[in-house]
């Protein structure tokens, strides 16, 4: 199934002041060392360098709505910090459910695979990032399209995402009509509707064009 694989990383590399005109630099941490050892969540992620409880600031508060992880190729999951180096991961209640079935799974689906070496983002803007990816595959479902039949490593839906999720950022920044705020917001809501009308996907069967035929009549 499409997965989502951006991070606030991305984020920041296609808004470069991102970070410092709206963004809690220490609730963002990142890596390449995770490790998922079980085959179902709730489970324990694991990353040596980690450091989860440590902040530029003070001890993490596992209970910050904004502190999700985002493993790009398993998914987004609620986070509970346990110790520096280890998260118990599971499903996000509200959300979970409508990613689950917009793909093609059971509501209640908890099944993921095992791995290291898992690149990983938590807090950061990682909720926004998941939001946006609900509605990427809530509106491929009303264009007939199964978000569960596109390979889970397709790239072409990367642009879009960012772009939504730029557009969430900066709404949920919003004071008054018409701020900078304001503007941003709408600068990107036309570049996701933009790139939701040009998105061909790459990697996967939906790629190949449909024919139709018809009858030749003399």
């Amino acid at each position: 199934m499409l997965l989502p694989h951006v991070t606030t990383a991305d984020l920041l590399r296609y808004h470069n002041n991102l970070q410092r005109i709206g963004f809690d630099s220490y609730l963002w941490k990142h890596g390449t060392d995770g490790v998922i050892a079980a085959t179902a969540i709730p489970c324990t992620f694991t990353s040596a360098t980690g450091a989860f409880v440590v902040t530029e600031v003070d001890v993490w508060d596992d209970t910050d709505p904004r502190i999700v992880v985002n493993i790009p190729s398993r998914g987004i999951y609620a986070a509970t910090i346990t110790a520096a180096t280890t998260i118990t991961i599971s499903a996000i209640p509200a959300l979970q459910p409508v990613v689950n079935v917009n793909t093609n799974q059971a509501y209640n689906y908890d099944t993921i695979a095992v791995g290291t070496s898992l690149a990983w983002s938590i807090g950061g803007w990682e909720e926004k990032i998941l939001m946006a990816y609900i509605d990427i595959l809530t509106r491929l479902r009303i264009r007939k399209i199964d978000p569960g039949s596109i390979s889970d490593s397709d790239p072409a839906y990367n642009p879009a995402i960012i772009f939504k999720a730029l557009e969430l950022i900066f709404t949920s920044q919003i004071e008054a009509d018409g701020d900078l705020w304001t503007v941003l917001a709408n600068r990107y809501y036309y570049k996701y509707e933009e790139q939701l009308k040009i998105i061909i996907p790459e990697t996967s069967g939906l790629a190949s064009p449909a024919f139709k035929t018809w009858e030749r009549t003399s």
